[in-house]
């Protein structure tokens, strides 16, 4: 059987279709012969779990029984998880590529914020957008905070 739980229960599971990111299925627990109904939603979650929910009110433990599989066929194996997400979907990044792809936007914060701290340009733009002193010590303050952040 396959390692991914998604899998092992779309192919349990009769008239499957797409609708967005996630599935839609027949309820095997109160199906009719013959019933195209899709009352059955199937989402695979980031972690590698499977998420159901059936419409008509069926629980999530009767629509496993009806097509033989537990709770623990909704999970991944443990050693599956920990790298599961970032394998599964190549459009994700690690938390340190987020904050590498976010430092020029940081330092362009920081440069535009020392730049409104001339006096100056606060002058200009105090005046122009309604600003005080305080504003300036806020965007100061994040923008320090940001480099601190991202220096990390």
């Amino acid at each position: 059987m396959s390692a991914a739980p998604i899998e092992r229960i779309l192919g349990a599971l009769e008239n499957v279709h797409t609708k967005g990111d996630q599935y839609r299925a027949r309820c095997p627990v109160h199906q009719k012969a013959g019933s195209r109904s899709t009352t059955l939603s199937i989402k695979e979650e980031t972690d590698g779990r499977v998420l159901l929910h059936c419409f008509a009110g069926c629980g999530y433990e009767e629509v496993l029984s009806a097509i033989g599989l537990e709770k623990k066929h909704l999970f991944p194996p443990e050693t599956y998880i920990a790298n599961w997400a970032y394998e599964r979907d190549p459009l994700k990044k690690s938390p340190r590529q987020i904050i590498d792809d976010c430092k020029p936007s940081a330092t362009l914060v920081q440069v535009y914020v020392t730049e409104m701290m001339r006096p100056k340009t606060w002058q200009v733009l105090a005046g122009a957008l309604n600003l005080d002193k305080r504003d300036l010590w806020v965007l100061q303050g994040v923008s320090e905070a940001l480099r601190r952040l991202l220096d990390a």
